[in-house]
């Protein structure tokens, strides 16, 4: 992955420290992003599902659903897939649908916390996880701060492992950049040696934040967003800075928030706007080769 220095730029949550242990360990590939990409294009699956939505007090983050709009438009303008899916948490669809229907008019829109859903997991699906809570050991998702999120996400966590379990052809990718993402329990074992708090967190089950939720494939970026463009830039889908924050004041019109600041402003996890502006370039560059 030669985008170690523009996706992971910023880390200040220990990713990119990660990302080198399972260099080293082997358990990664500098070429994660373009064989993820590859994969991808050579399957030919029959539908598509999107799991984004990370809660942040009465609200959800601007991390995640914007990865989620890029990579769509990518697999629908690029790759002329037709049967995608968003899976939400049932408000933030209440916040944001009309986005979703204005930015992508065909996907199909379903709740995350609704059980069961007319969704057929026995056919070749691709599930892919952009910011979206993975629950720890004991069946408890968290905050990065070690607190425990409300929601019960077992529900959820379950339909997701039926992706594969009810095809064997079906593939899943979790992209994240905290360790308590679904998916990120590809690497649970690392995370819990190098994350603050992924071992032992603050709320009452102690078992810390740690994601023991598995995908197929686990990718890691600064912000998930970023994750999800470097994957959509493989497809040569592009996309701008002016792009980019035209989607967050949409999302700010709806009360979505800056991850870290907790604000209603045009931001991601509180990453400098300038900064953001270059990597954002540097990913539709094709950076990433």
């Amino acid at each position: 992955m030669k985008s170690k220095e523009v996706l992971l730029e910023t880390d200040r949550r220990g990713i990119k420290n990660l990302y080198n242990i399972l260099l080293q360990n082997r358990n990664i590939k500098e070429s994660c992003y373009e064989d993820t990409a590859k994969l991808i294009n050579e399957k030919k699956f029959n539908q598509i599902i999107i799991f984004t939505g990370f809660p942040k007090n009465n609200t959800f983050e601007t991390d995640g659903p914007l990865g989620a709009f890029v990579l769509a438009e990518a697999f629908v303008s690029k790759l002329n897939m037709k049967n995608i899916v968003f899976l939400l948490p049932s408000t933030l669809l209440d916040m944001i649908s009309d986005i979703i229907r204005e930015i992508l008019p065909d996907i199909k829109l379903f709740s995350a916390d609704k059980f069961p859903i007319d969704v057929d997991l026995s056919v070749n699906t691709l599930g892919i996880s952009i910011e979206f809570p993975g629950i720890n050991r004991v069946g408890i998702a968290h905050h990065m701060n070690g607190d425990a999120i409300k929601s019960d996400y077992r529900p959820v966590t379950d339909f997701w492992r039926r992706i594969n379990l009810q095809n064997k052809n079906s593939v899943t990718i979790g992209i994240g950049d905290g360790g308590n993402e679904m998916g990120l329990g590809r690497y649970e074992n690392e995370i819990r040696a190098l994350i603050p708090l992924a071992n032992v967190c603050t709320c009452p089950c102690h078992n810390g934040i740690a994601s023991n939720v598995l995908a197929d494939r686990a990718l890691l970026a600064t912000t998930s967003n970023w994750g999800a463009y470097a994957l959509s830039s493989l497809f040569e889908h592009n996309f701008s800075y002016d792009q980019h924050f035209t989607y967050l004041k949409m999302l700010n019109k709806k009360g979505i928030v800056d991850g870290v600041t907790k604000k209603c402003t045009p931001t991601v996890d509180n990453i400098d706007p300038v900064i953001e502006k270059k990597i954002i370039k540097k990913i539709f560059l094709k950076c990433i080769d």
